[in-house]
This record gives structure tokens, C-alpha cells and sequence, in this order.
């Protein structure tokens, strides 16, 4: 890890007597460490892990970056001390407790944007293959719910949310809270297991691998009668993500992904939070995926971030009337130089007639 290039890109310069510190139980700290306990110490643009001795040899196998075992805080303080640091920097996340008690310790503190946020927001390699991988389970896990579906072995969403979650456990993937809903609860986007099965079904699978901690997401809307409303939604739908996708490339500011989007809801007659709109499209047009199920960049209407090649995100139409139902399609998409690359393909259309 070349920590001088990562604070260098957020725009922080570390000073002589300064020290990043930030404490695990974040994406962040398991980002810059790999590892799930201890304190990362980021001084002289060198990279520490200050931990117990309890996890030293598990920190040995995980950690690229001198292990420094501490049985007391106090030993750490005395550590930092003798590093000539008189300066915490903290993570904006950190708590104000923690800065207190830093404080306390004589040291003056300061909090920074994280900036291992920005370094995360381009995947390696590494990271897109893994996210590939979850993606093609995700991918697996939606085909079981076409065969239940089509089978009519489940009568509720509730049925059908924790099959899928098992699957998904069972395989070493963790998805709480799966989205399946239908009916009239479909047009709260984040109800799940609520309602009866009845004229369609929203399923939004979005599993963490419990090895690598990344994510994937994914949604298609299954029909599974015939109904013109819920079916006019769903087209438009698909063609505003469709839409939205071809505008993906290195350099499109992300607000246009969401201007594509809206563009042609509006075009077709649907309601948009731009329009200041209560029903309809009324959230952002995506976000991006990794450690964190949403994390940066934001794809709303306010954003000023420009997408870049590595970037992996979703983009995620959806229509909501609580009259009718809500529907919503969405892909995970890999920023390319000169376009997008969908990582988890499947039809757009899904119906499963009786």
C-alpha cells in the first residue's frame, strides 16, 4: 500500500508530528488493514498496526505494515509519543469521544475526510474480480426465485426472502434484509417480505461474501400477470436504465447518469424527485458498491463527482405509486474508459405467466 499516493489523492499532506489514526469496525479500516481489530497509525508516511497481543499473529498473516503489540492503551499513547506525534488525525467518522480522550492524552486533535473513502471509490483488480464473483452468485440466487416462482412453492414475499437468504448463507454469502416484496407494499422501495405474492414481485438481491466482505446488487421486477399499469412501468424502466448505462464512461459527471434516467421517465409521463414529484422516481439513480453496499460515489442530482475507469456502481430506475405498486430494475456496472460493463447480465423483461 503506498500510503503517500492515498493521501495524496484525497488532497492531505502529512506534516511532521501529525498522525492518522483510525480505529477498526469500519470499511475503511478493514480497507488500510485487512484486518477487523487494533489501531492503524498512518506517521511519516509509514503504515502501523497497533494491536493486542491476543490477535499479533493474526494481524502477521493479514497486515501489510509494521505490527506494533500493545497490552494497554497506555503503552500505545507512549508509543505515539516517542513517534514525536503531537497531532491526532482522525477520520470525520471517528467519534467525538475518541477525540476527547486523545485529547486528555495531551495531544492536539483534528478531524480530516477519511482517505482511504476516496481510495476505495477505484477498484484493483483484486476487488473487480471478487465483486465478478459475487455478482454471478447474486445472479444464481435470482434464477432460484424464477423456480419458485414458477413453481408456486412460496405464497408470500416473506416465503420467498428467506429462501433466498439461505441460499445465499448457505453458500457463504450474507444478504439480510433481501428485498421481495409485491402488491401494493412494492411501492415502498425498501419494504421486504411483507406482502402476498400477487401480480408481480420486486426481488432486490444485494449479498456481502463473508470471506471478502464485498458486495454485489442487482433487481429485476418479475410479472406474473397480466396487468398494462405495473407492465408500462417496467418498460420504462428498462429503458431509462438502459439508457442511463450508455451514458457510463470515464469522465461523466454522475449527476448525468441521473438526468438520463429522469429524461426519459419524463418523456413517458412518470413523476421524478426532480420534478419535485412524491411518487414516482423518487431516489437517487444509483451508487457505488464494494466493502460497503452503498458507498461513493452517489448518482443523484446534486452530485459533483466525475465517474472514473475502476469505479463499480449501480444504476437502479424505479417507479412507486402506492396505488398500484412499485417497480424497479438495476445492474452492477464496471466504469470502463469508454463505456460501461454490466456485471451481472440477465433479461430485462422477466415475466412468468400463470
Amino acid at each position: 500500500m503506498n500510503v503517500k499516493n492515498i493521501f495524496w489523492r484525497a488532497g492531505i499532506k502529512l506534516k511532521s508530528g501529525q498522525a492518522f489514526v483510525q480505529f477498526s469496525g469500519t470499511a475503511n479500516f478493514l480497507y488500510a488493514t485487512a484486518c477487523n481489530f487494533g489501531m492503524h497509525v498512518i506517521t511519516g508516511n509509514k503504515n502501523y498496526l497497533l494491536t493486542s497481543i491476543m490477535d499479533y499473529e493474526l494481524a502477521k498473516e493479514r497486515f501489510k505494515g509494521k505490527i506494533i503489540p500493545v497490552a494497554k492503551r497506555q503503552q500505545a499513547v507512549e508509543w505515539l509519543k516517542k513517534k514525536g506525534v503531537n497531532e491526532i488525525l482522525l477520520p470525520s467518522e471517528s467519534s467525538y469521544a475518541a477525540a476527547a480522550k486523545f485529547e486528555r492524552e495531551g495531544f492536539k486533535v483534528s478531524f480530516i475526510p477519511n482517505p482511504f473513502s476516496k481510495a476505495r471509490e477505484i477498484k484493483t483488480g483484486r476487488e473487480i474480480t471478487i465483486i465478478r464473483k459475487t455478482c454471478s452468485i447474486t445472479i444464481k440466487a435470482f434464477k432460484l426465485a424464477l423456480r419458485l416462482l414458477k413453481a408456486r412453492r412460496v405464497k408470500h414475499a416473506s416465503q420467498l426472502k428467506e429462501k433466498l437468504e439461505n441460499y445465499l448463507y448457505s453458500r457463504g454469502y450474507l444478504c439480510e434484509d433481501l428485498i421481495a416484496e409485491s402488491g401494493k407494499f412494492s411501492a415502498l422501495p425498501h419494504s421486504t417480505g411483507k406482502g402476498r405474492i400477487e401480480e408481480h414481485v420486486v426481488i432486490d438481491i444485494f449479498p456481502k461474501c463473508r470471506k471478502t466482505n464485498y458486495h454485489a446488487d442487482f433487481t429485476r421486477t418479475v410479472l406474473l400477470e397480466r396487468n398494462g399499469e405495473l407492465e408500462d412501468m417496467l418498460l420504462a424502466c428498462i429503458e431509462a436504465k438502459n439508457r442511463a448505462i450508455k451514458t457510463v464512461r470515464h469522465g461523466t459527471k454522475a449527476s448525468e447518469v441521473y438526468s438520463a434516467i429522469c429524461d426519459v421517465l419524463e418523456e413517458r409521463g412518470f413523476g421524478t424527485l426532480r420534478k419535485n414529484c412524491r411518487e414516482g422516481f423518487i431516489h437517487a439513480a444509483g451508487h457505488g458498491i464494494g466493502l460497503e453496499i452503498h458507498e461513493a460515489p452517489s448518482l443523484s442530482e446534486e452530485s459533483e463527482e466525475v465517474l472514473q475507469k475502476g469505479m463499480v456502481l449501480t444504476v437502479e430506475p424505479g417507479l412507486y405509486y402506492r396505488k398500484i405498486g412499485g417497480v424497479r430494475v438495476e445492474d452492477a456496472v464496471l466504469v470502463r474508459k469508454n463505456g460501461a460493463e454490466v456485471l451481472t447480465p440477465f433479461e430485462d423483461y422477466v415475466r412468468i405467466d400463470s
